[in-house]
């Protein structure tokens, strides 16, 4: 069958520096390439990025790379550091550990389980485990407050629905990443965080420190995923 859809052209990452100049964003390294880092590397310091821009991957090989390239740039925890973190919170030794990471960026367990009524596929005992044990000892209130008293700002993916949002930032998570943008934007509106409100973070409000929307939702298609770039 031939395919009806139409051509597009992928922006270079380049051009999307240029084109949103103050936008923070994820980069995330899919390859173990030394040339790939230090190119993006180049662009990110070109462009004066580095406060605001993300990147890792989820094999630590690559974000060991990453963090010894450019420590300016704030990293991402890989999955073995995820690990890593929830064995040191756990046994209660996680204030004594340093943490080079700056963001937390995690799926959201129970969307996996929300994917079954998407694909129409059940998931076997072994994968509900998983999900049930990540949901259970990753995704805790008082995990999250603690990085977040040390600087690191957790965030979850992929959240498309007003309960989604609603769920994930009454666990005081910073943000979340989304493919609805404008439904963010307009679920922040109405709770006072959003665009017609102050952009300062506050803690006595529970006013969330940061979307991948904030501000900027304008500036984004409805159907981008938004401010996710890899």
């Amino acid at each position: 069958m031939k395919g009806t859809g139409a051509d597009r052209r992928m922006p270079l990452l380049e051009e999307v520096f240029q084109a949103f100049p103050e936008l923070p964003m994820n980069v995330d390294i899919k390859d173990d390439d030394d040339m790939l880092i230090e190119k993006v590397d180049a662009l990110i310091r070109k462009y004066d990025r580095e406060e605001i821009t993300v990147w890792g991957n989820v094999k630590d090989t690559v974000c060991q790379k990453l963090y010894k390239v450019n420590p300016r740039v704030p990293l991402l925890f890989s999955g073995m550091r995820v690990l890593y973190l929830v064995l040191l919170f756990w046994t209660g030794l996680l204030p004594f550990f340093t943490i080079k990471e700056s963001f937390l960026e995690v799926l959201a367990p129970a969307l996996v389980l929300d994917s079954e009524r998407l694909f129409q596929k059940k998931f076997g005992r072994f994968i509900r485990f998983v999900v049930w044990a990540g949901d259970k000892l990753l995704i805790r209130p008082a995990l999250i407050r603690h990085l977040e008293r040390r600087g690191i700002q957790t965030l979850f993916w992929v959240l498309n629905t007003d309960q989604d949002f609603e769920a994930a930032f009454s666990l005081g998570i910073a943000g979340v990443m989304t493919d609805r943008p404008g439904m963010l934007a307009d679920w922040l509106d109405k709770k006072g965080w959003g665009r017609s409100s102050s952009e300062h973070s506050s803690t006595t409000t529970g006013r969330p420190a940061t979307s991948v929307v904030s501000s900027r939702s304008d500036q984004l298609d409805a159907g981008d995923n938004s401010a996710l770039i890899k």
